[in-house]
């Protein structure tokens, strides 16, 4: 696991500017599986800052990736 410095001001500064995309930034060469465990650590601690439940984005985000999987194959097939 990595130890990463200065998260607070960094959640602190995506929060303040709404530029949610900024939460991978600097990620580039990481290992797929590293990148995605401090994107998903960062979506956690913005969801407790902003008092959002972290189970229920989780619940939303496997519905719309079975929607958007389906989809897929569907397309796929017709």
């Amino acid at each position: 696991m990595v130890a990463r410095q200065n998260w607070p001001q960094r959640i602190d500064g995506i929060i303040r500017s709404r530029h949610y995309t900024w939460i991978g930034d600097g990620l580039a060469g990481n290992a797929i599986p590293d990148a995605l465990t401090q994107i998903v650590a960062d979506a956690m601690h913005i969801c407790r800052r902003e008092g959002i439940d972290w189970q229920t984005i989780i619940e939303n985000g496997q519905c719309q990736f079975d929607e958007e999987s389906q989809s897929q194959m569907a397309q796929r097939a017709g």
